[in-house]
């Protein structure tokens, strides 16, 4: 299951996923928030809307909203 052609682009779709999951892991919300806002049209745009990497990033994206405190309802308008 190939998300890209490009390996670089799907090395760079794993890493971020990855490393968004560990912000998340250690209450770095914010930081998970923009990472995930600049790489979730990337992997909709070559993967698709319903990849599960596509929407691994979502949830992972919800998730950042919810647990941050400083979240307000510009993000939940931006999350659709």
């Amino acid at each position: 299951m190939a998300i890209c052609k490009s390996t670089g682009e799907q090395t760079y779709v794993s890493m971020a996923l990855d490393l968004a999951e560990s912000l998340l892991s250690n209450n770095f919300c914010g930081e998970a928030r923009i990472l995930l806002r600049e790489t979730i049209p990337v992997l909709q745009l070559k993967a698709g809307l319903d990849d599960s990497r596509s929407l691994m990033g979502r949830w992972h994206y919800a998730q950042a909203i919810y647990m941050d405190d400083e979240a307000d309802l510009n993000d939940f308008l931006k999350a659709e």
